[in-house]
């Protein structure tokens, strides 16, 4: 998932969309679909030398360092996560640039977003894919911290030891890193998902609008129905959510073990 629009966010609940559709609402929470969040990251493709970045040889992911974006408020809010091998054979253009079908990547996340993009259905068809705007960078905050991120990265691909581990970069330069308006062009087009999208059936108190479940994980207004997955995060976590996740479904798998016990 790459390139980047936004999405005019008016407050317009998941019910509003049902109804559109001619669906019946019989339980209305609001805060369903109402905010997805998702840690962006921007792919910037280094040419390797000969006989390297082979598929299947070499971990995918081999290194990840965390550090706070310049001039943030929000501590570790970023990541540079290094990539042995990316497959361009999707993406012609891409493979054309590189003059070769197969990158490493250092790639530059935004972990702790300001903005966020919503849920809502397309069609009365349950087998139909819901409509899914991550609207990346309607923040201007989270695009300038990416700006100060890819700077980061590129300082380090400029290090000594990073200047002999590759042929070149593909597709960015001296000139672009140094231009506000060039590096927001760059990340626009090389914007993409880091596949952590979380947030559409959020946990919360009593009293607020927002919240899908209680602080149990239960449905409100309803029996018996749980939901434990990334989407019960009321704000995303500033890391990869797997062990959030797994440390979730232990918890509520003792809270329900106690019920019916």
């Amino acid at each position: 998932m790459s390139g980047l629009h936004h999405v005019e966010l008016r407050p317009r609940s998941l019910r509003y969309y049902r109804e559109a559709l001619g669906i019946e609402s019989l339980i209305d929470l609001p805060g369903l679909g109402a905010r997805i969040w998702d840690h962006s990251l921007v792919t910037i493709r280094l040419v390797p030398h000969e006989n390297q970045c082979v598929i299947g040889r070499d971990p995918r992911f081999q290194i990840m360092a965390r550090f706070t974006a310049p001039g943030s408020s929000q501590p570790d809010d970023m990541q540079l996560v290094m990539t042995t091998h990316l497959d361009l054979h999707s993406a012609p253009a891409l493979a054309e640039e590189a003059g070769v079908p197969v990158v490493a990547a250092l790639r530059v996340a935004l972990m702790l977003p300001k903005g966020y993009g919503r849920l809502t259905l397309q069609s009365r068809n349950s087998v139909d894919q819901p409509r899914i705007d991550l609207n990346y960078c309607s923040e201007p905050e989270d695009e300038r911290r990416l700006i100060e991120g890819v700077r980061v990265a590129w300082k380090v691909m400029r290090s000594p030891p990073m200047t002999h581990a590759f042929e070149r970069v593909a597709g960015l330069s001296d000139s672009i890193i140094d231009s506000d308006e060039q590096l927001k062009k760059y990340i626009r087009a090389n914007i993409g998902t880091y596949c952590h999208a979380s947030g559409t059936a959020p946990i919360g108190p009593e009293g607020d609008a927002n919240a899908v479940l209680d602080q149990k994980c239960k449905v409100r207004g309803t029996e018996n129905l749980y939901i434990v997955d990334a989407s019960v995060f009321p704000v995303i976590p500033s890391a990869t959510p797997n062990l959030t996740v797994m440390m979730l479904g232990e918890r509520v798998a003792d809270w329900l073990r106690a019920v019916r016990h």
